[in-house]
């Protein structure tokens, strides 16, 4: 939403008001309890999904890869955008000026490009990832993915929409973050010069960052493709005629033998990474859609509401397909702890000094591979 177009809006500071400022509510008062109510709705279930995304890999071992570090990194900013919500419901409640300290309403802006931003660049961290998990050699997994160097990937989720997008932003003259009269929400002014700098460059950050996941899926899926069809011909030159497919032979028993040389594991958390995408995607574009033929109508605000919506669903989608996070969700729902798999070290010192745990076999639930 912080690209929402914002003329007659207002800002603190070193903007000047512009008297006369028509709201899109005007006329509309009852979309007003719609939406804060939406805005905390997908507030609670975004920052409750996320804060059990937090724990999970906190209480196991299982959940310690260098994806997951992506995912939570994924989840910091799903659940900044979530938290920022409430605030953004106040406003779009208020009478006329925001009701409370200008330095709030700042926070929130920069806190929504932020997120917004380094979201779509972790998403292309997480493809390309995958791709060099899945189709390179492990080698050069190995030498491409230490703590380092991925530290330095996480450090430029947030400093680059920090320094190029939100510290101008900051400087008096050149850019503004604030509260919108017309929209009723903290934002950034759009009518600033310094502003098609800075939407360019988001711009491209997200056009470079959907090449990378295109790439990276496309990419995979060619590979996975091949791999099953160079498997299923090796298997029939092995077969015997009588038991070749069309003889009584179910083709279905090759295509799962046909997988043996590939991670299936990894290939669900491939397939579940790409929901956690796709539901992005799906979302972004009716909201790029109202950026390319700007609206000034209430409408906006609620197909802009989309754009927030994946940092609600990406729990419930780790949750329903991931296989690793499954299965501590389901440990942590029902206070399975003691049957967490490979549980962390915080895990065992509190299993250790709780004294009614219960040993529960880990035969009831499914324990994935590395």
């Amino acid at each position: 939403m912080a690209s929402l177009d914002i003329e007659n809006s207002t800002f603190p500071a070193n903007t000047v008001v512009t008297a006369g400022v028509v709201s899109v509510f005007e006329g509309n008062e009852k979309h007003i309890t719609i939406i804060s109510v939406l805005y905390i709705i997908i507030a609670i279930i975004g920052m409750l999904g996320n804060i059990f995304v937090f724990v999970a890999v906190a209480l196991s071992k299982k959940l310690h890869t260098f994806t997951n570090v992506f995912v939570v990194n994924l989840s910091v900013f799903d659940f900044l955008t979530c938290f920022g919500l409430p605030f953004q419901a106040v406003g779009i409640t208020a009478t006329d000026e925001w009701p409370l300290p200008p330095a709030i309403c700042t926070i929130i802006a920069a806190m929504a490009i932020v997120t917004q931003s380094g979201s779509v660049i972790t998403l292309a961290l997480i493809g390309v990832n995958r791709y060099v998990l899945i189709v390179r050699p492990k080698e050069v997994y190995s030498r491409i993915y230490t703590h380092c160097k991925v530290g330095v990937m996480i450090a430029g989720t947030w400093l680059f929409p920090i320094l190029c997008l939100v510290v101008p932003q900051l400087i008096p003259g050149i850019g503004c973050l604030g509260y919108s009269k017309k929209f009723k929400v903290c934002l950034w002014d759009t009518k600033r010069n310094s502003a098609i700098v800075m939407q360019a460059m988001g711009a491209i950050a997200f056009i470079v960052s959907t090449v990378f996941i295109i790439f990276s899926y496309s990419a995979i899926y060619h590979f996975i493709r091949k791999h099953i069809k160079k498997s299923y011909a090796t298997l029939q030159m092995n077969i015997p005629s009588v038991n070749r497919p069309g003889n009584g032979h179910h083709p279905g028993n090759i295509n799962q033998r046909s997988t043996a040389g590939i991670n299936k594991r990894q290939i669900q958390i491939t397939k579940n990474l790409g929901w956690v995408m796709a539901v992005f995607f799906a979302c972004v574009l009716p909201y790029t859609c109202i950026l390319l033929v700007p609206t000034k109508r209430v409408a906006g605000i609620y197909i802009a509401m989309l754009f927030l919506l994946p940092s609600a669903i990406n729990p419930i989608l780790y949750a329903a397909k991931h296989p690793h996070f499954r299965v501590v969700f389901r440990c942590m729902v029902y206070c399975r702890y003691s049957a967490i798999p490979l549980p962390s070290a915080a895990l065992k010192k509190i299993l250790k000094q709780s004294p009614t745990r219960r040993r529960v076999s880990l035969s009831n639930y499914a324990v994935d591979g590395p």
